[in-house]
Order: C-alpha cells, then structure tokens, then sequence
C-alpha cells in the first residue's frame, strides 16, 4: 500500500510538470488567437480565429485543472460557485467519458449563490466521485450514465453524484470511506481516494455520505455550507484607466513576452519586452515604467529576487509589480511566499486575467 501511495505522489509530479510546460506554449496561442480574433478582416478568418482560440482556451483549462490536483498550496477559501467548479472538471474528464461511452446528465438550480472553498480541494472531491463512477461503470452494458445534480437546502448547497452501476454492496459500504480499503481490482484503485475526500469535505464543515439504494447504483452526496462574500469582485470587461501606461515586461522566454505585449497594446498600453532580467533591473532604474510583468523562474534570477532588487532602484514600480507564472502547482500562497504587495497572474494569460491584474495595481 506504500508503495502505490508512493507511485500515485510520483505520477501527480510528474502530470503536474509536463501542465507546466505546456503552460507558456498555450499562452502564447491563447493571446495571439485573441488579437487574431479581434483584428481579423474578414468573417472567414474571425471564424477561424475563434475556434483556434476556443480550442487554446480549452486546453488551458485543463491544464489548469490538472496543476490544481497536484497542488501542494494550503487551503485557501474562495467565494465561487459550485456548479462552475463542476463544469470546469467535467470538462478535464470529458475524453474519458466520451471513449468509456459515458453520457454525464446535468441538474443544476438556477442562481446558485456561491460557497466559501477552496477551489483546488473541492476540485478533487468531485473528480474522485466522477472517476470513481466511471470506474463503475466499466463492463456495464450500454447506456451508461453518470448523473450530477447541485441543489440548494436552506443554508447549504448540495452535490449528488450517481451512476447506474452495479453500486455497493451492503458489506463494503460501512468501510468506503476508511483508508486503503478498495473494492477495485489490482491496478486500478489505491483506496485512499474517498478517504481525503472525505477529510476534505468535513474541513469544509460539511458531510459526504453513500446513499444506499439496494439493487441501484451508486449515490454520493456532498454538503456544504453557503459562504457570504465579503466584497464584489469586478466584472471581466470593466472599466481601465483612461491614461496609457508604459509597461516593463521580463520574460526570458521572448514569445512568451511578445504574446503579453500584444494584449496589452490592444488594450492601449505601450510595453518594452525584454529577455534578462539584468538588463530590465538597468532600464528601469533610468527609465520612467508605471508597471512591471515578470516571469517567476528565469535564469539569471527569480521574479521574487527581481522585484527584490527592484525595491533598490524604482521602489514606486515594485510596488506595482505583477508575478507571472505557469509554475502553480504550489498554490498563489506558496508562491507569493507572504508577500502581500505583488499580485500574481497565471499563464495561460487572457485579456480579462491581464485586465485583472492592471486593476489590481491601480
């Protein structure tokens, strides 16, 4: 049993860095398909254009999805809604639905308010109970279905996930959720999955219970507590300044920098991109910038080392510094190390996550 835990960790790094390194790729095709999108000439290439960058802003997702399993960040709670959490996994797993010839229905209460969570925990709860549906449903004769509802009941929210599989027996489900118990074959469970899902659940202060249905699938139910937003956050599309800023951007990556550029000369700022972080540390400290974009891992130093030295020669700009990296599998807390004056922006970049971030360090 060690040893499969020991496996499961390798494999979650192991996903986790190759996410990563799709990371600058994919930010580069998402922001040069926007521009092409938004500047394209005629219907048939702004056509063309938004299927290419519906196509990259998909696999961004997924990416995304899959850096949040392997996330080593500690928890942090986000007011977000339930039901847009779910989408986005099902949208990670939907291949291997689609090819186990799975149908997933859909039942969520309109005007859902959101819950105080955390995002990349909750995002595990629901993909073990899908995959474990899934599972379930392996041998089955067609049609096989996987059905996922969210409700609200008075202060709480409520996810089911049900399946029309061969369910539980009465024998094994007083143990489902206990540590390394599996009724899954050799290779293909651990046992351990329900078990922090469960944990992650009660940290939660909610519940997740088996339903049991004799002579029906399966039934897992999760119950959370509604959370009450404490601020509103802007609307993507908001208004920005109305003055144009001069912006430094430092990514040794120089598409990658270019990409970014690009967005936000669309939304009417003037950027100087360069590829060492020496060199940007010089320019800034004689050249007038109102903002800095830099990438975290660079070779010549970090981004965190950078706007350090960056507080030596133009303090005024590094308090107006944005972080940008595709290295999140340790969580914004981590990586921001307590820093609360620098904001963080995630590759792949969009124009609402660069609007974002220029908001931010108004």
């Amino acid at each position: 049993r060690i040893h499969q835990v020991e496996k499961l960790s390798a494999m979650g790094s192991l996903l986790a860095g190759v996410a990563h390194e799709l990371n600058n790729p994919l930010a580069i095709l998402v922001a040069q398909s926007t521009l092409l999108k938004e500047k394209a000439e005629t219907d048939d290439v702004r056509k063309r254009a938004e299927r290419i960058h519906a196509a990259a802003e998909r696999s961004g997702r997924i990416v995304k999805s899959f850096l949040a399993l392997a996330r080593e960040s500690a928890p942090t709670r986000e007011m977000i809604r339930l039901d847009v959490l779910v989408e986005a996994t099902l949208e990670m797993l939907a291949y291997g639905l689609r090819t186990s010839g799975i149908e997933v229905e859909r039942a969520f209460d309109a005007d859902m308010p959101p819950s105080s969570i955390d995002p990349d925990m909750i995002r595990q709860v629901i993909a073990n109970l899908v995959l474990n549906a899934q599972q379930a449903l392996v041998g089955i004769e067609p049609p096989r279905r996987i059905a996922v509802r969210i409700t609200g009941a008075g202060d709480h929210v409520v996810m089911e996930v049900e399946d029309n599989g061969p369910g539980v027996s009465a024998d094994a489900a007083p143990r489902v959720f206990d540590p390394f118990f599996t009724t899954k074959s050799v290779g293909v469970g651990t046992g351990i999955g329900l078990a922090i899902c469960k944990d992650i659940v009660q940290a939660h202060e909610g519940t997740l219970e088996l339903i049991q249905r004799p002579g029906r699938g399966a039934l897992f139910r999760v119950t959370l507590p509604h959370g009450h937003a404490t601020h509103a956050r802007p609307e993507p599309g908001g208004s920005l300044r109305v003055s144009s800023d001069r912006i430094l951007i430092v990514d040794d990556e120089i598409d990658v920098g270019q990409s970014l550029a690009d967005v936000l000369d669309m939304l009417g700022h003037s950027a100087l991109v360069l590829t060492s972080a020496h060199e940007g540390l010089e320019r800034a400290a004689r050249e007038p910038f109102d903002r800095v974009f830099v990438d975290l891992r660079m070779p010549e130093m970090s981004g965190h080392a950078f706007i350090d030295r960056l507080r030596e020669v133009a303090p005024g700009l590094a308090a107006r510094a944005v972080l940008v990296t595709g290295d999140t599998v340790r969580g914004p807390a981590l990586l921001l190390g307590g820093r609360t004056d620098v904001y963080l922006m995630e590759k792949p970049f969009t124009i609402e996550s660069v609007r974002s971030a220029l908001e931010a360090k108004d």
